[in-house]
This record gives structure tokens, sequence and C-alpha cells, in this order.
């Protein structure tokens, strides 16, 4: 029987009015790494969020990848169903 892979994701997409990322976001991050202790921790965005300290802060946290998400979800649901 196939183990459930200890992996934690939070999505942030980046656009025109995205608030820069906050403490919230930090502890959000740094608490389910605590608690949950996984092996990864997936932060996907579609471009970098822009310069603030809490950013700074995760960047080792975190394994980030970029992906489009301009509407265009069912041309990359595949693509990322591929990544299980």
């Amino acid at each position: 029987m196939s183990k459930v892979p200890n992996v934690i994701h939070f999505i942030y997409p980046v656009w025109g009015n995205t608030r820069p990322l906050s403490y919230l976001n930090y502890i959000a991050i740094k608490r389910a790494k605590a608690i949950q202790k996984p092996d990864v921790i997936k932060l996907w965005i579609n471009k970098e969020p822009a310069p603030s300290p809490y950013w700074v802060a995760i960047e080792d946290m975190v394994e980030v990848n970029t992906i489009p998400m301009d509407g265009r979800s069912e041309e990359h649901t595949s693509e990322l169903q591929s990544h299980h």
C-alpha cells in the first residue's frame, strides 16, 4: 500500500492588486512546518511576490513552483496532476 506523501501546498497568486506577503502568510507556513513536519512545503506562485521581509524569511522553508494562473486551468490540470 502506498503512503500518502507528507507534502504541504500553499498557493499565492500574485496579481496587480496583491498585497505583499504578510506576517500571517509567514506564520501559517512556519507553524505548518513545525506542527506537521512535512517532507516539503510547496509554494505555488505565478510570479515572485513583491519584496518583503516575510518573503525573505520563508524562501528557505519552501520549494517555490511557478505556474501560470491566468484562467487557463484546464490546460494545466493534467500537468499539475502528473506531479503526484
